[in-house]
């Protein structure tokens, strides 16, 4: 059969499974690589629920430059007032991908808006000095729609949580700068008393 014009799927259910866990919070990244016997499919490369403050560092470090890779992260963030997970999607073609399959990879782009689904933020990177965990931190922050002080990272399946602080989170957090006051109307002068009556 051909696969001209087939759309990159999960090679089984253990592909679509692994995604669902990591929605759900069980895992809290999943990386994908294409199918060596198959360019049209997906499958699980490496899956796991690691430390919250920890996970973008450590996918990072499973990125092969001689790879197509797709990395899924959950990152449940917030501060005092709000909690949320948000998902982030690692679009990786590695510096060492032949053209051929560089120009694939491009053609997949398509696709995986149906593989993963509520996707918050994407991130394109060809070599580990493309996956900057400090920015892909602040899309994330950005994402949440409001601005937070204090990011929090939580672990899945634990109460363990890390705390940043960064360029844009600090940003977010500072006050705007209080308005002058208003000056205030000069007061009328005050009336001269009245001479006192003759005795």
């Amino acid at each position: 059969h051909t696969t001209a014009n087939m759309p990159l799927q999960f090679l089984s259910g253990n592909e679509s499974s692994a995604y669902e866990q990591l929605r759900e919070g069980t895992l809290n990244y999943v990386l994908y690589e294409i199918s060596p016997a198959d360019k049209e499919r997906l499958i699980v490369q490496d899956k796991g629920a690691v430390g919250a403050d920890a996970v973008l560092s450590h996918v990072k470090a499973k990125m092969d430059v001689t790879k197509v890779q797709f990395a899924t992260i959950r990152i449940a963030t917030g501060d005092e007032l709000s909690k949320r997970a948000k998902f982030v999607l690692v679009k990786w073609v590695g510096e060492r991908v032949s053209p051929l399959k560089r120009g694939a990879a491009m053609g997949y782009n398509n696709d995986l808006p149906n593989l993963f689904q509520g996707i918050n933020v994407e991130w394109q990177a060809a070599e580990p000095g493309d996956f900057d965990e400090a920015a892909i931190m602040d899309k994330v922050v950005k994402s949440m729609g409001a601005n937070y002080g204090n990011v929090s990272y939580i672990t899945p399946g634990s109460g363990a949580s890390g705390s940043r602080a960064g360029p844009s989170a600090s940003a977010a957090a500072a006050a705007p700068p209080a308005a002058a006051p208003a000056p205030k109307p000069l007061a009328a002068p005050a009336p001269a008393p009245a001479p006192a009556p003759a005795p």
